[in-house]
């Protein structure tokens, strides 16, 4: 489930090894120490903290060592190794970042959310370092209370700590793994960051990038800065529509896809919202429309949209010759009109109405 840990440091590969986008390794100049100044701030997934590396400053997000139940979304509990491997390389909290961040590299658009530069496998000497600073924290004991603060949540006499349960070939744990991002401070909504930051996501899902769990503490320097529940297509299961399932399996999966993307819209509305009702604020921005304003006719079939079909992305399929990465002639800057994904209207009877209706009532809408 973990990656192994490295011989020498050359032995250091882009991960995840799965089929698709990956993220490559930090790349020190000369020391590798890390030098651990400030804890920034902590979630279900990670801890992120503000650290020196050879006189520079970055964001070092360490993640857990999380159980599936952590997991957005999670694989079912009768599927075989080889199902569970292929969902953990898609839905593992690091995992999803590092493909999401290897897709914006491969697409030549890095500049469009927070800069990263790597990740890191912490080895002994990194991860002493951060125990001693842990250690100086009044709520942090050392890097297990980091990792593996589970068991207050969720106690239980077979409880075993995440880390110790997969463990690698050699017997060893695993390392602690970490992405480098350039350092920044959190950013006021106003309305034209609003309209950028709406920009932005209809771009991330024309680059194949989806379910941004988008929030205003996640704004960095005035750009999306979080990709651990991302998914970045091809996605297992999601891009499996013609490998397999039968009709009503693929409508399913259709059906899942749309909800998902329809979400981040859903999520940014949300979070203008509840912005000006804490800020007292006045942002008009909004990415989908009052149902009242386009959404008048009771027939039997309704009709949602969503800014973005993804499906149109062109790494969607995982085809059987292997991975084929974006290219960004079809979907960059100054790309032919017909070649960008358009709106996705999506028909769909009373039983999917009520589903997709339940499951923005899931995202806690209050506009």
């Amino acid at each position: 489930m973990y990656p192994d840990w490295p011989k020498p440091d050359t032995d250091l590969v882009p991960l995840p090894r799965w089929y698709g986008p990956k993220l490559e390794p930090f790349k020190f100049q000369g020391s590798q120490e890390i030098e651990f100044l400030e804890l920034i701030g902590s979630g279900l997934h990670s801890s992120v903290f503000k650290v020196r590396i050879e006189g520079k400053i970055y964001a070092l997000k360490m993640f857990r060592f999380a159980d599936t139940f952590d997991w957005k979304r999670r694989p079912p509990e009768d599927c075989n190794q080889q199902v569970w491997n292929h969902w953990q390389y898609c839905s593992e909290p690091f995992n999803c970042e590092c493909r999401a961040y290897g897709r914006l590299r491969e697409a030549g658009y890095e500049d469009l959310v927070t800069k990263c530069y790597g990740y890191v496998l912490l080895n002994e000497e990194q991860e002493h370092a951060a125990k001693k600073f842990f250690c100086g924290l009044d709520d942090l004991a050392d890097l297990d209370d980091i990792n593996n603060r589970l068991e207050i949540e969720y106690p239980g006499d077979d409880w075993v700590e995440p880390r110790k349960r997969f463990l690698l070939k050699d017997g060893r744990e695993a390392p602690v793994r970490c992405i480098i991002k350039e350092f920044g401070q959190g950013t006021k909504l106003t309305t034209r960051l609003a309209r950028k930051l709406l920009k932005d996501i209809i771009k991330l899902q024309q680059l194949g990038i989806i379910d941004l769990d988008l929030a205003d503490r996640q704004i960095i320097n005035g750009k999306i800065s979080d990709f651990s529940c991302a998914v970045t297509l091809p996605h297992f299961p999601l891009s499996l529509a013609d490998l397999g399932p039968g009709p009503r399996g693929k409508d399913n999966l259709e059906l899942e896809i749309f909800c998902t993307c329809i979400s981040d819209y859903w999520d940014f509305d949300q979070m203008i919202c509840e912005w000006n009702l804490d800020n007292k604020d006045n942002i008009k921005v909004r990415a989908i429309p009052r149902e009242s304003r386009y959404d008048l006719r009771r027939q039997p079939t309704r009709r949602f949209y969503t800014l973005v079909d993804p499906r149109k992305c062109a790494s969607f399929d995982i085809k059987p010759g292997g991975y084929v990465p974006l290219d960004p002639r079809k979907l960059g800057r100054g790309a032919p009109k017909k070649l960008r994904p358009t709106r996705w209207y999506y028909d769909c009877d009373s039983a999917k109405e009520k589903y997709i209706r339940r499951r923005r009532g899931h995202r806690g809408q209050v506009c």
